[in-house]
C-alpha cells in the first residue's frame, strides 16, 4: 500500500514538473523561447 502512494506522489510530482517547464506561460520552456535569438546572435558573432 505505502509503495502505491509513493508512486502517486512521484508521479504528481513529475507531471506538474513537465507543466511548470513545458506548458506555463513564465516557464522554462517560454524563457529559452524568448531568448533564443539572442543566443543565436552571440553564437555568430563568436565564430568567426
Amino acid at each position: 500500500m505505502r509503495n502505491i502512494l509513493v508512486t502517486v506522489l512521484l508521479l504528481i510530482v513529475t507531471v506538474s514538473l513537465c507543466y511548470a517547464v513545458f506548458y506555463s506561460d513564465d516557464g522554462l520552456h517560454a524563457i529559452l523561447e524568448r531568448s533564443e535569438p539572442k543566443i543565436t546572435e552571440r553564437m555568430m558573432k563568436l565564430s568567426p
